[in-house]
C-alpha cells in the first residue's frame, strides 16, 4: 500500500486539511462507509502515514477487518472509496478557496435554477471582486468571460435586445482570454523548443500575432508582453520590441503573479545577454539594471531559491562593470539562497570572478581552486578564470597543467560541440600567447589576426585575449 496513489496523494496534505478531511469523512453527506473512517483513523491518527513498515495492505486489513481473512478486493474496495472521498474533498476545497471560481459557479446554479434576485446578488459581488483583481492576466480573463457570459444567459431571458447587445461584449472577452492563453502556452512552447531542441507546430499563432497588431491589442499588458516578448525574439535586430516589452512589463509589474513575472525578466536578460554576445556593451549596463529591479522586487529571488547559474551571471556582469561593493553585498545576501551541498563551490567560484576582475589575482587563485562543480558548464568556467589568472600570476607550469588536464577534460561526452569548440578555441589561442614573443610587433599583429578570426568564440574572450597584446 505504501507506493499506491493513496499514500501518496494523502501525504502531500497539510495539517489544517487533514483536520477537515477527517470532518469530510464523518459528515455522513460525503460519507457512510465505517471502514472509510477507520482506514483513515489507522493512517492518519494512529500516525502510522509515514511509516512504510505499518501500511502493508495485510496490516491495514487486519484493523479494518479484525476477525476476517484478508481479502485484497475487499481491501481494493476501501481504497477506492477512501480515494474518492480525497479527491472530492480536494475538489471541494480548491473551489471554496478561490471566491472568484467559488461565484461563478454560484451564478450558473441560479441562472439554471431562474434565481433572479440571488443571481443579480451574486453578479454584484463578481463584479466587486474582478474589478478589485490583483492580477489582470489569463485566470482574470476567463472569469471576466465566464462571469458576462453568464449575465448574457440570464439577461436572454429577461430582456431579449439588451442580450443580443450583450453578445458583442461576451466574444470579445472570449477573444481576450482565448489570445492571453494561446499566447502564454505558446511561449511556454518556445521556451521548451529552445532547451530541448525539438520542434513544435504552434499552429494559428503567427496569425494571431498579426490580428493583435492590426488591432493594436498589444496595448492591453496581458497580451502585450507576449505580443513583444515573440517579436524580439523574431527579430532580434530590431531593438524597438525589445524597449516595448520592458516600457509594459516596468509599467505593470504588480499585474502579473511573481512566477510569470520571473519568466518575463528571464526573457529580457536572455535578449540583452545575447546582445551583449555580438558585441553591444551597453546591453551589460542594461542587463545589469534588470538584475538589480529583479532582485529588489523580488522577482529573480521569489521562493528562496536562485539559480547557480543566474547567480555566477549577476556576479561576472556587476563585476565587469565595476560595481564590486554591489557585488560584494550580494554574495553576501544571497549565497544562502543557493543549494547548501553546492553553496562552497559555487560562492568560491563568485569570489574568484570578483577578485579576478579588481585584478586581485592572487585571491582570485586561492578561490577558483577551492571551486568544484558537478555542472561541466560551471567547471569549464571555472578553469577558464584559471588559466587567466595563473597567466596574469606568470605561474607557467600550474598553466601548462590546466591547459593539458583541460583539453582532456573536453573529450567527455557530456560536453555539447557547441561549448566544446568555445573551450577548444580558448586553449589553442591560449597556448599561443604562452609562446608569444609580445616585443615583436609582427607576432602580435599576427595573433591579433588569429584572435579576430577564430570562431566560435565569445565576445569578452575575444576581448580579453586582444587587451593581452596592446
Amino acid at each position: 500500500m505504501k507506493k499506491t496513489r493513496l499514500i501518496e496523494v494523502l501525504r502531500s496534505f497539510e495539517k489544517k486539511e487533514l483536520r477537515e478531511f477527517k470532518k469530510w469523512l464523518h459528515s455522513p453527506v460525503h460519507n457512510q462507509r465505517e471502514d472509510v473512517r477507520q482506514l483513515y483513523t489507522y493512517l492518519i491518527d494512529g500516525k502510522r502515514l509515514d511509516k512504510d513498515h505499518l501500511i502493508h495492505k495485510e496490516k491495514v486489513f487486519t484493523f479494518l477487518y479484525p476477525d476476517e481473512v484478508y481479502d485484497d478486493a475487499k481491501m481494493r474496495q476501501v481504497s477506492y472509496f477512501f480515494m474518492k472521498e480525497m479527491e472530492s474533498y480536494l475538489v471541494f476545497a480548491s473551489s471554496r478557496a478561490d471566491e472568484l471560481e467559488y461565484k461563478i459557479r454560484l451564478a450558473r446554479i441560479y441562472n439554471e435554477r431562474e434565481l433572479k434576485r440571488e443571481f443579480e446578488s451574486n453578479l454584484t459581488g463578481l463584479d466587486k471582486l474582478l474589478d478589485n483583481a490583483q492580477y489582470i492576466d489569463s485566470t482574470y480573463h476567463r472569469f471576466n468571460y465566464q462571469k458576462n457570459l453568464e449575465e448574457s444567459r440570464h439577461l436572454a431571458t429577461q430582456k431579449r435586445q439588451i442580450a443580443f447587445e450583450k453578445m458583442q461584449e461576451v466574444s470579445q472577452k472570449l477573444d481576450t482570454y482565448f489570445l492571453s492563453e494561446k499566447l502564454q502556452t505558446s511561449l511556454d512552447m518556445l521556451t521548451a523548443q529552445s532547451i530541448y531542441k525539438t520542434e513544435f507546430d504552434f499552429g494559428i499563432l503567427e496569425d494571431i500575432l498579426k490580428y493583435i497588431e492590426e488591432n493594436e491589442l498589444y496595448e492591453l499588458p496581458s497580451i502585450g508582453v507576449y505580443y513583444f516578448t515573440f517579436r524580439s525574439l523574431e527579430f532580434k535586430d530590431e531593438e524597438g520590441y525589445y524597449w516595448k516589452l520592458k516600457d509594459l512589463l516596468m509599467s505593470n509589474l504588480d499585474t502579473f503573479r511573481v512566477q510569470k513575472l520571473k519568466e518575463f525578466f528571464v526573457n529580457l536578460i536572455n535578449y540583452c545577454v545575447g546582445k551583449s554576445n555580438v558585441g553591444k556593451k551597453e546591453f551589460n549596463r542594461e542587463l545589469f539594471e534588470l538584475y538589480k529591479t529583479g532582485i529588489d522586487k523580488n522577482i529573480i529571488t521569489h521562493g528562496g531559491r536562485i539559480s547557480n547559474g543566474m547567480f555566477i551571471n549577476i556576479i561576472n556582469n556587476g563585476s565587469v562593470l565595476r560595481e564590486f561593493n554591489w557585488v560584494e553585498n550580494f554574495i553576501e545576501n544571497f549565497q544562502s539562497d543557493i543549494a547548501v551541498d553546492e553553496r562552497s563551490g559555487i560562492v568560491n567560484l563568485g569570489l574568484g570572478i570578483l577578485n579576478f576582475e579588481r585584478k586581485q589575482y592572487s585571491e582570485a587563485k586561492s578561490f577558483l581552486e577551492e571551486s568544484n562543480h558537478k555542472n561541466i558548464l560551471l567547471n569549464l568556467l571555472t578553469r577558464n578564470f584559471l588559466l587567466r589568472t595563473y597567466y596574469k600570476l606568470n605561474k607557467d607550469t600550474e598553466l601548462d597543467l590546466l591547459i593539458e588536464s583541460m583539453g582532456k577534460y573536453l573529450m567527455r561526452k557530456e560536453i555539447v560541440g557547441y561549448a566544446r569548440d568555445i573551450y577548444k578555441n580558448i586553449l589553442s589561442l591560449m597556448k599561443k600567447l604562452v609562446n608569444l614573443n609580445i616585443y615583436d610587433s609582427d607576432e602580435r599583429t599576427k595573433f591579433k589576426d588569429q584572435v579576430a578570426e577564430i570562431n566560435p568564440m565569445t565576445n569578452s574572450m575575444r576581448e580579453w585575449f586582444l587587451e593581452q597584446v596592446q
